[in-house]
């Protein structure tokens, strides 16, 4: 029985292979070329297999990566029986991290051309034996201490990963963001993620809190403490008054700046507001960025908690669990602050830890049944009778809460509502509700 396979049929085996795998041709002047990398490169460096290879053929410390991998390749490969190294790759936020590769060189007798076979796996990945087998498990495991503790940011949920992916195509279009979102969201850690990105991280950063103060409600911004071609990170960007705001834009030019702001409201509220000089944002083209809160992203929630439960563990030097109740918990809050009300939590649940299990705190776990009861209580009493009118005002304004005030948008109450604004406004007039 003969088997025939194509290409695509070759490329699927590819893709489900557990290590990062490249392809490079070797052309007529001894060049490589990268040609394919598979789907386990997103995992490794956040590039989607198609991404990498575009980068790797432009101007970039990719293409000067990658040579430096082809040139140790060739240099392992005159010694006899040498396969396999090692080499330091950067991802598209600017982190270095050590992978292990292997390597086959052979010829593609359909194209009359050699090509090189390189596999990866990150370092932290190996286990005793492996390549890597001279760095001790400690070591391995203070360098994942590291990491965590270096690097806050938490992107587990759909929506941040959607949003991530999309960031770095953002800062090539736009020289400026602004990120919106509740308090303790993560709009600040976020900003300081973006300006890792390896475009933007050997420029001179400020966070401009520590470079202004107010006046007379006049804010002053040190300029001679700011170097030209500088990424500013501006917390709560409303905070500067218009006139400051209208010196950033003017800055902007004569400095190419670029600015990496936040705020807790939309941009159009803002303007509308008086709070955001329309000028700053509309002339700078400003990419607009919206968090979510956290309890749109649980997954979130838990990978913190996660990320805290390690720390805790390296603290005690023991393993430290979390009950069935905990991850439940954690899974199906509000978090009126976000990544702030999820911190003391965890902080409340550490110190009545007993043994080496997280568990709700009895505060918490108190409040959980008494609202329980409320409810309970609210159900035997029976339902309460409203007029079709009221039910609708407190429907209403429930969403209007929801969407701050707005009316029309995208964001606004009447997309939520899936009516024209003008049918909105009437009802709202008539309903009494400004």
């Amino acid at each position: 029985m003969k088997v025939v396979q194509n290409q695509s049929f070759w490329r699927e085996i590819l893709d489900a292979l557990p290590v990062w795998l490249m392809v490079f041709r070797i052309d007529e002047n001894e060049e490589a070329h990268l040609i394919y990398a598979n789907n386990e490169t997103e995992r490794y460096v956040g590039f989607q297999p198609e991404e990498w290879v575009l980068q790797v053929e432009t101007e970039s410390f990719y293409q000067n990566e990658i040579a430096s991998l082809i040139d140790e390749v060739a240099e392992l490969s005159k010694r006899e029986n040498v396969k396999r190294g090692k080499i330091a790759l950067t991802d598209r936020w600017g982190n270095a991290a050590d992978y292990a590769f292997w390597f086959t060189l052979y010829k593609n007798k359909s194209q009359n051309s050699y090509q090189i076979n390189v596999e990866l796996i990150a370092d932290s990945e190996l286990v005793e034996g492996d390549v890597d087998s001279e760095v001790k498990s400690e070591d391995r495991k203070r360098r994942t201490s590291d990491q965590f503790s270096s690097d806050s940011f938490i992107a587990e949920s759909d929506i941040m990963k959607a949003i991530v992916n999309q960031i770095p195509k953002w800062v090539e279009h736009h020289n400026h963001m602004l990120i919106t979102g509740p308090a303790g969201a993560g709009k600040k850690t976020l900003a300081e993620k973006i300006s890792r990105i390896p475009s933007l991280k050997n420029k001179n950063h400020y966070f401009i809190g520590d470079l202004w103060s107010k006046e007379e409600r006049r804010s002053h911004i040190i300029w001679t403490e700011i170097a030209p071609d500088s990424v500013l990170l501006i917390d709560k960007v409303e905070q500067l008054d218009l006139e400051t705001q209208r010196e950033l834009l003017q800055k902007s030019k004569e400095m190419e700046l670029r600015f990496l702001t936040t705020s807790t409201k939309e941009a159009q509220m803002l303007i509308e507001r008086g709070a955001l000089s329309p000028e700053l944002y509309y002339e700078l083209g400003f990419q607009s960025i919206p968090l979510p809160s956290l309890k749109k992203r649980p997954k979130d929630a838990e990978a913190y908690a996660d990320r805290f439960i390690f720390l805790l563990s390296k603290l005690y030097q023991n393993e430290i669990k979390r009950s069935e109740e905990f991850k439940s918990y954690i899974l199906n809050q509000d978090w009126s602050e976000n990544f702030i009300t999820l911190k003391e939590l965890l902080r409340e649940s550490a110190k009545e830890m007993k043994g080496n299990v997280l568990e709700i705190p009895i505060r918490r776990a108190r409040q959980t049944f008494y609202n329980q009861e409320e409810l309970f209580d609210q159900e035997k009493s029976g339902i309460e009778i409203l007029s079709f009118d009221e039910m609708s005002r407190r429907y209403l304004k429930t969403v209007l809460a929801e969407t701050d005030g707005k009316v029309y948008g995208d964001d606004g109450a009447a997309k939520l509502l899936d009516m024209p604004p003008t049918t909105l406004q009437s009802k709202l007039k008539k309903l009494s509700i400004k």
